[in-house]
């Protein structure tokens, strides 16, 4: 299986360098060429019914690092520049980067840990399993493969894991079905030119942790204010019982929207609510749609209200900044700071 799946991709790979047509169509099913690299292959070479899809191809892809097999040679060898190597202290990131990271590295704990388990002759390296469970977490995508649950159902698509991320000047999309991978152009492009698409819309610290990189501009970028709502809810348990009933409990944050900073619908329906006095009847028909908002006044405090959390964030953004050692996380939070002095410089 190995052999057929180098040779495929090598002679694929060979002819995508030479020249890019609009579009470029993979096989998923084996008996089509198998490009895909996923855990019903992998399951043929390792005996290890015990794993799910992330265990099984990330130990499969470690076992061959240092094979000849032109698609393990094509994966990068330099993965410091994400923090499940580097290992940064918890502690010293901010609570929005601290999330995420902490995040991937419980999954890798667990995935470690169940690969590690197995008791056979085989000594696993961690070093390479760490290697090859950042190349697969970082550049798998899901598929139906018609595994029965859900978060299996995904692969390494060879030639398309080529293709960089971009939120703001994509030039590909993919498209896919249950037969066909499909790599399409949006617009021409010249020899050499990078080819990108767009992962998915992820914030700079998802991004950080689970790919390695930021952008200079991510559109996709939001400033979570829940846990500050929440604490002011904390004073209004009849407020957090509307709230939860009508589905609007939890995730309030500031978002990039048509270009300039915005309150999301959820944060705005939480602080009308919490800076109403008797209107929970107009509270009820604006989340209904029957009416744009509850009162002029009720809009003045939310105002108010919305500033005050903001500058609390920048204030808190500040003393991040002050204390970060990391330039990348530096750079995440100067990013922060420059959407939060937009939003402040127009309310």
């Amino acid at each position: 299986m190995s052999g057929r799946l180098s040779s495929n991709i090598w002679s694929a790979s060979t002819a995508y360098k030479r020249e890019m047509p609009e579009s470029i169509c993979l096989p998923t099913e084996p008996a089509c060429g198998g490009f895909l690299v996923h855990a019903r292959q992998c399951g043929l070479l390792l005996d290890r019914p015990d794993l799910n899809t992330i265990q099984l191809v990330s130990l499969y892809v470690a076992r061959q690092r240092d094979s000849d097999d032109p698609f393990i040679q094509s994966l990068p060898r330099d993965l410091s520049s994400f923090p499940l190597l580097s290992q940064p202290s918890l502690e010293s990131l901010p609570a929005f980067v601290c999330g995420p990271v902490a995040d991937v590295q419980k999954r890798f704990t667990q995935d470690w840990h169940a690969v590690d388990s197995h008791n056979d002759d085989e000594i696993i390296d961690f070093d390479a399993f760490r290697w090859a469970w950042l190349c697969v977490n970082s550049r798998c995508v899901w598929l139906d493969l018609d595994y029965e649950a859900h978060e299996e159902n995904f692969t390494l698509v060879p030639l398309l894991d080529m293709a960089n991320h971009s939120s703001t000047c994509a030039n590909a999309t993919v498209k896919y079905d249950h037969a066909h991978f499909e790599l399409k152009l949006t617009r021409p492009v010249k020899r050499g030119e990078e080819i990108v698409f767009e992962y998915g819309g992820h914030d700079q610290a998802t991004l950080w942790a689970e790919y390695g990189f930021i952008e200079s501009s991510n559109p996709h970028e939001r400033i979570d204010l829940t846990a500050r709502v929440m604490s002011l809810l904390d004073k209004k348990q009849a407020s957090v019982k509307v709230l939860r009933q009508h589905h609007y409990l939890g995730d309030y944050t500031l978002d990039w929207v048509d270009g300039t900073i915005a309150p999301s619908w959820r944060l705005l329906v939480a602080l009308r609510l919490l800076c109403a006095t008797e209107q929970h009847d107009a509270w009820l028909s604006m989340i209904a749609g029957e009416r744009d908002d509850i009162s002029t006044d009720n809009d003045q405090r939310v105002g108010d209200l919305l500033a005050n959390l903001a500058q609390a964030e920048q204030a808190q953004m500040q003393e991040d900044h002050a204390k970060a050692s990391l330039p990348v996380v530096r750079e995440m939070i100067r990013g922060r700071l420059a959407m939060l002095d937009a939003f402040l410089g127009a309310v």
